[in-house]
C-alpha cells in the first residue's frame, strides 16, 4: 500500500512538472542560486521597474550595423564580444553587416543620447529594442568620448543587455551585469551561463515570469 501512495505522489509531481512545462535539463543543469539571478536579469529592466515582465529574446539572427564616429578599436572590440557570443549561443547567429542591421551601434556624444530616447538619464551606453516574436529591432547607444577600456566595457554590457538580459542586479560584481560601478572586459563563467540559459534551453519568447517562477524558483 505504501509503494502505491509513493508511485501516486511520483506520478503527481511528474504531471505537474508537465503541465507547467517545465524543462528538466535547466532543473539539471542550474543551480537554484543561478536561477535566481537569472530571473532577476531577465524578468526587469534596468530603468523601468514594475512588478511583471515577460522574457524576451531574439528568435531570429542578429545583423549588427555600426554608426557615428567610431574608432578602429572599437569595431575590433564589437567583433570580439559578438565572437564570444556566438561561441555561447546555439539557435541564432549574430553577424556584423554595413547596412541594414536590425541593431544598430551608434558611437555619438553622450549630450545626443536624448533624440534617441527621452530616459537616458546621463547614462555612458543604453540599449532599446522593440521586441517582436518574429523581427526584433533595436539600438543601442555609446558615448564615443569615454576612453577605449570604458568602452569595451559598454560595448559589451549593452550588447549582452539587447540580447534580453535586461536588468542590473547588485550579486556579482565581477559580472557585466553589475549595476554598481565596475570595468569589466570580459564575461564572467556565470554571464555566460545566463546567456546560454536565455538562448540553449527552448525557452519561449514572452514567457510569464511566473511561469518561470513556478517551475524554477524555490519560495
Amino acid at each position: 500500500m505504501r509503494f502505491i501512495f509513493y508511485l501516486f505522489i511520483l506520478s503527481f509531481l511528474i504531471e505537474s512538472c508537465d503541465e507547467k512545462n517545465c524543462n528538466e535539463r535547466i532543473l539539471n543543469d542550474f543551480k537554484e542560486d543561478e536561477l535566481g539571478y537569472f530571473y532577476e536579469l531577465a524578468f526587469g529592466l534596468e530603468f523601468q521597474k514594475k512588478e511583471v515582465y515577460n522574457l524576451c529574446l531574439w528568435t531570429r539572427n542578429v545583423n549588427v550595423e555600426l554608426l557615428g564616429d567610431y574608432n578602429y578599436e572599437d569595431s575590433i572590440e564589437v567583433d570580439r564580444v559578438i565572437e564570444e557570443l556566438n561561441h555561447i549561443i546555439d539557435p541564432i547567429e549574430i553577424s556584423i553587416v554595413e547596412k541594414n542591421g536590425n541593431l544598430k551601434i551608434y558611437f555619438i556624444e553622450n549630450i545626443l543620447f536624448n533624440s534617441y530616447c527621452k530616459s537616458t538619464f546621463n547614462a555612458r551606453g543604453y540599449f532599446v529594442v522593440n521586441w517582436n516574436r518574429f523581427f526584433s529591432s533595436g539600438f543601442i547607444l555609446i558615448d564615443k568620448n569615454q576612453s577605449n577600456s570604458v568602452k569595451k566595457h559598454l560595448i559589451r554590457e549593452e550588447l549582452a543587455q539587447a540580447l534580453g538580459l535586461m536588468n542590473d542586479s547588485w550579486k556579482y560584481e565581477e559580472s557585466i551585469f553589475y549595476q554598481g560601478n565596475n570595468s569589466v572586459t570580459e564575461f564572467s563563467e556565470m554571464d555566460k551561463k545566463m546567456i546560454a540559459l536565455l538562448y540553449n534551453y527552448k525557452l519561449h519568447f514572452y514567457m510569464k515570469d511566473f511561469e518561470f517562477k513556478s517551475c524554477y524558483i524555490k519560495e
